[in-house]
């Protein structure tokens, strides 16, 4: 293996491991109790979009070789997975369909924007 391989390999796992760290943290934020009302918070889809946009980006580095459209279906099942969670009684939160939508815009976008890149640094080659 060549020494540029090796720092590949070293780069996607180091993005592997912040990737399915910052899953744990999502999840378990998403199954904290919600904060008190009053407080100065973010918009909740702002925060979505951001959560959802930072794995994507963290997926695309952490697995190079992976389609498009599985990062798009396994986040979005992620997102999915965690609105059925905050629909479980015992949770004490509430899920909405739109927060899911949120995800998956966020996704979608920042799928598009990685391809635009990618064709863009071939094209300036």
């Amino acid at each position: 293996m060549s020494q540029a391989q090796t720092v590949r390999l070293r780069q996607e796992h180091f993005w592997r491991g912040l990737f399915f760290i910052t899953i744990a943290l999502v999840i378990g934020f998403a199954c904290a109790p919600a904060l008190p009302a009053g407080l100065p918070l973010l918009n909740d889809k702002l925060l979505h979009f951001g959560a959802f946009a930072a794995l994507t980006v963290m997926a695309l580095l952490a697995f190079r070789k992976a389609r498009a459209v599985m990062v798009l279906m396994g986040l979005s099942g992620l997102g999915l997975a965690i609105e059925l969670l905050q629909a479980m009684p015992f949770i004490n939160r509430s899920a909405e369909g739109m927060d899911w939508l949120v995800d998956v815009l966020a996704i979608a976008f920042l799928l598009v924007l990685a391809r635009a890149f990618k064709y863009l640094a071939a094209a300036g080659r």
